[in-house]
Protein backbone atom coordinates (compact mmCIF):
# COMPACT_ATOMS: atom_id res chain seq x y z
CA UNK A 1 0.00 0.00 0.00
CA UNK A 2 2.83 2.50 1.06
CA UNK A 3 4.65 1.38 -2.04
CA UNK A 4 1.49 2.38 -4.26
CA UNK A 5 1.22 5.73 -2.20
CA UNK A 6 4.79 6.79 -3.24
CA UNK A 7 4.44 5.55 -6.35
CA UNK A 8 1.14 7.66 -7.43
CA UNK A 9 3.13 10.89 -5.39
CA UNK A 10 6.33 9.97 -7.91
CA UNK A 11 3.88 10.20 -10.93
CA UNK A 12 2.07 13.33 -9.56
CA UNK A 13 5.24 15.29 -9.51
CA UNK A 14 6.53 14.06 -12.79
CA UNK A 15 3.39 15.46 -14.06
CA UNK A 16 3.11 18.85 -12.12
CA UNK A 17 7.48 19.62 -13.12
CA UNK A 18 6.22 18.80 -16.95
CA UNK A 19 3.75 20.69 -17.27
CA UNK A 20 5.54 23.59 -16.17
CA UNK A 21 7.98 22.14 -18.90
CA UNK A 22 5.93 22.41 -21.44
CA UNK A 23 4.20 25.48 -20.94
CA UNK A 24 3.85 28.46 -23.57
CA UNK A 25 6.86 31.09 -24.22
CA UNK A 26 6.40 34.29 -23.71
CA UNK A 27 6.49 36.25 -26.93
CA UNK A 28 9.08 38.57 -26.55
CA UNK A 29 11.47 35.53 -25.38
CA UNK A 30 14.41 34.65 -28.12
CA UNK A 31 15.98 31.27 -27.79
CA UNK A 32 19.77 32.01 -28.23
CA UNK A 33 21.82 29.24 -29.70
CA UNK A 34 24.72 28.44 -28.79
CA UNK A 35 28.06 29.43 -30.41
CA UNK A 36 26.67 32.72 -31.33
CA UNK A 37 29.13 35.32 -31.78
CA UNK A 38 28.56 39.08 -30.54
CA UNK A 39 28.28 40.30 -34.17
CA UNK A 40 25.77 37.56 -34.69
CA UNK A 41 23.95 38.12 -31.47
CA UNK A 42 23.37 41.87 -32.35
CA UNK A 43 21.98 41.01 -36.17
CA UNK A 44 19.45 38.69 -34.35
CA UNK A 45 18.03 41.04 -31.52
CA UNK A 46 18.27 43.52 -34.40
CA UNK A 47 16.35 41.15 -37.28
CA UNK A 48 13.85 40.58 -34.08
CA UNK A 49 13.06 44.06 -33.31
CA UNK A 50 12.31 45.36 -36.50
CA UNK A 51 10.70 42.43 -37.86
CA UNK A 52 8.58 42.71 -35.06
CA UNK A 53 7.79 46.67 -35.44
CA UNK A 54 6.79 46.25 -38.63
CA UNK A 55 4.50 43.76 -38.53
CA UNK A 56 1.90 46.59 -37.31
CA UNK A 57 0.26 49.36 -39.40
CA UNK A 58 2.23 52.56 -40.00
CA UNK A 59 1.50 55.85 -41.29
CA UNK A 60 4.27 56.42 -43.58
CA UNK A 61 7.44 55.19 -43.78
CA UNK A 62 10.63 56.86 -45.23
CA UNK A 63 13.71 55.01 -46.52
CA UNK A 64 16.82 56.46 -47.05
CA UNK A 65 20.73 55.41 -47.56
CA UNK A 66 21.00 55.61 -44.42
CA UNK A 67 18.10 54.78 -41.96
CA UNK A 68 14.18 53.74 -42.53
CA UNK A 69 11.72 56.23 -40.35
CA UNK A 70 8.37 54.85 -39.68
CA UNK A 71 5.33 56.85 -37.95
CA UNK A 72 3.01 54.68 -36.91
CA UNK A 73 1.00 56.69 -34.98
CA UNK A 74 -0.17 59.98 -33.75
CA UNK A 75 -1.47 60.03 -30.69
CA UNK A 76 -4.18 62.70 -29.84
CA UNK A 77 -3.24 62.47 -25.78
CA UNK A 78 -5.31 63.75 -23.10
CA UNK A 79 -4.65 63.95 -19.31
CA UNK A 80 -6.50 62.17 -16.99
CA UNK A 81 -6.42 64.47 -14.01
CA UNK A 82 -8.81 67.28 -14.97
CA UNK A 83 -8.34 68.62 -11.44
CA UNK A 84 -4.97 69.87 -12.28
CA UNK A 85 -6.07 72.31 -14.79
CA UNK A 86 -2.46 71.59 -16.65
CA UNK A 87 -4.46 71.21 -19.69
CA UNK A 88 -6.79 73.42 -20.04
CA UNK A 89 -7.70 74.81 -23.96
CA UNK A 90 -4.65 72.32 -24.97
CA UNK A 91 -4.61 68.96 -26.66
CA UNK A 92 -1.16 66.98 -26.82
CA UNK A 93 0.11 65.10 -29.97
CA UNK A 94 2.33 62.61 -29.24
CA UNK A 95 4.31 60.27 -31.68
CA UNK A 96 5.08 56.90 -32.43
CA UNK A 97 8.03 56.20 -34.35
CA UNK A 98 11.07 53.97 -34.77
CA UNK A 99 14.39 54.57 -36.71
CA UNK A 100 16.18 51.51 -38.11
CA UNK A 101 19.78 52.14 -39.14
CA UNK A 102 20.14 48.91 -41.56
CA UNK A 103 23.43 50.70 -42.46
CA UNK A 104 27.38 49.72 -41.29
CA UNK A 105 27.88 53.29 -40.37
CA UNK A 106 26.50 55.09 -37.52
CA UNK A 107 23.19 57.24 -37.65
CA UNK A 108 23.37 60.85 -36.62
CA UNK A 109 20.70 60.93 -33.94
CA UNK A 110 21.02 64.23 -32.37
CA UNK A 111 20.79 65.88 -35.78
CA UNK A 112 17.30 64.01 -36.78
CA UNK A 113 15.87 64.56 -33.01
CA UNK A 114 16.72 68.69 -33.73
CA UNK A 115 14.95 68.69 -36.95
CA UNK A 116 11.77 66.80 -35.92
CA UNK A 117 8.95 69.67 -35.16
CA UNK A 118 5.40 70.17 -35.73
CA UNK A 119 4.38 72.91 -37.77
CA UNK A 120 1.15 74.43 -39.21
CA UNK A 121 1.74 75.64 -43.18
CA UNK A 122 4.96 77.83 -42.74
CA UNK A 123 7.46 74.92 -42.09
CA UNK A 124 9.76 77.24 -39.80
CA UNK A 125 7.00 77.33 -37.12
CA UNK A 126 6.95 75.04 -34.43
CA UNK A 127 4.58 74.02 -31.73
CA UNK A 128 6.11 73.66 -28.29
CA UNK A 129 7.01 69.94 -27.77
CA UNK A 130 6.25 69.53 -23.63
CA UNK A 131 6.95 65.78 -23.96
CA UNK A 132 9.07 65.60 -20.62
CA UNK A 133 6.57 67.73 -18.75
CA UNK A 134 3.96 64.92 -19.46
CA UNK A 135 6.24 62.15 -19.15
CA UNK A 136 6.99 63.61 -15.25
CA UNK A 137 3.45 64.31 -14.52
CA UNK A 138 2.56 60.81 -13.23
CA UNK A 139 -0.53 61.24 -12.11
CA UNK A 140 -2.06 59.99 -15.54
CA UNK A 141 -3.56 56.48 -15.62
CA UNK A 142 -1.04 55.35 -18.27
CA UNK A 143 2.55 56.43 -16.81
CA UNK A 144 3.29 53.23 -16.38
CA UNK A 145 3.25 52.61 -20.40
CA UNK A 146 6.19 54.88 -20.45
CA UNK A 147 9.36 53.03 -21.57
CA UNK A 148 12.05 55.60 -20.52
CA UNK A 149 14.91 52.97 -21.28
CA UNK A 150 13.95 53.16 -24.82
CA UNK A 151 13.43 56.86 -24.92
CA UNK A 152 17.04 57.48 -23.51
CA UNK A 153 18.64 55.59 -26.60
CA UNK A 154 16.85 58.47 -28.65
CA UNK A 155 19.04 60.76 -26.96
CA UNK A 156 22.31 59.74 -28.01
CA UNK A 157 24.77 61.62 -30.66
CA UNK A 158 24.56 58.80 -32.45
CA UNK A 159 22.92 55.61 -33.13
CA UNK A 160 25.10 52.39 -33.43
CA UNK A 161 25.08 50.59 -36.99
CA UNK A 162 22.43 47.53 -37.48
CA UNK A 163 20.38 49.24 -34.26
CA UNK A 164 16.79 49.30 -34.45
CA UNK A 165 14.73 52.03 -31.72
CA UNK A 166 11.26 52.69 -31.13
CA UNK A 167 9.26 55.04 -29.05
CA UNK A 168 6.75 57.40 -28.01
CA UNK A 169 8.92 60.26 -28.43
CA UNK A 170 7.51 63.99 -28.83
CA UNK A 171 4.82 66.00 -26.97
CA UNK A 172 3.67 69.20 -28.75
CA UNK A 173 1.07 71.48 -27.33
CA UNK A 174 -1.83 72.79 -30.14
CA UNK A 175 -4.53 75.36 -28.96
CA UNK A 176 -8.00 73.67 -29.00
CA UNK A 177 -8.55 76.95 -30.33
CA UNK A 178 -5.64 76.31 -33.14
CA UNK A 179 -7.39 75.23 -36.48
CA UNK A 180 -4.73 75.55 -38.51
CA UNK A 181 -3.46 72.41 -40.67
CA UNK A 182 -0.31 70.24 -38.97
CA UNK A 183 3.08 68.61 -39.95
CA UNK A 184 5.46 66.96 -38.48
CA UNK A 185 8.82 67.50 -40.04
CA UNK A 186 12.09 65.80 -39.71
CA UNK A 187 15.20 65.01 -42.02
CA UNK A 188 17.12 62.22 -42.55
CA UNK A 189 20.91 63.72 -43.07
CA UNK A 190 20.16 66.68 -45.04
CA UNK A 191 16.87 65.58 -46.57
CA UNK A 192 13.75 66.93 -45.54
CA UNK A 193 10.20 65.32 -44.81
CA UNK A 194 7.17 66.02 -43.62
CA UNK A 195 3.85 63.66 -42.83
CA UNK A 196 0.49 65.62 -42.75
CA UNK A 197 -0.95 64.88 -39.33
CA UNK A 198 -4.46 67.16 -39.80
CA UNK A 199 -6.08 69.50 -42.80
CA UNK A 200 -7.30 72.73 -41.92
CA UNK A 201 -9.96 72.34 -39.68
CA UNK A 202 -13.26 74.83 -39.95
Amino acid sequence: MNRRILLLTFFTLVFTTSCDFFKTKDDNYIDIPEGLTDEQLQEDRYAYKRDKSYREKFLQQTKTDSAIVTIYNIINYKVKDETENISEGFSYLIVDLSIDNFTKQPFNMAGFLKSCHLSNSNPEYAYSNVSYALKMYHLQSDSSEIDMSNIQKFFQETMPPKEFYRAKLFAYEVSRDDKEPLFFNYKIGNQKFEYKVRDKQY
